[in-house]
């Protein structure tokens, strides 16, 4: 279970001064395939949160931007859902 994944764009280079997109791509099975789950915009300097759906379960997550910036990733797993 994968309740939210936090973005930030903490410190966004002269590149980044606007919005950035972020492909999410999910591993179900942990076999190494990766499927584009959804994408994501973050204000320039500013935080964007995504809420999983109840019962959205991935081996792996990982995400890419469409420019150049630098940008936070912040994964929360609930324990309780467990």
């Amino acid at each position: 279970m994968i309740p939210f994944v936090t973005l930030c764009a903490s410190e966004p280079s002269a590149f980044a001064a606007a919005a950035a997109a972020f492909t999410v791509e999910a591993d179900f099975l942990g076999d190494g395939t990766w499927c584009v789950y959804d994408d994501l915009e973050a204000p320039a300097g500013r935080t964007a949160t995504h809420v999983f759906p109840d019962g959205c379960s991935a081996h792996w997550v990982r995400l890419t931007a469409d420019c150049p910036c630098r940008a936070s990733v912040i994964l929360t797993y609930d324990w309780s859902l467990a």
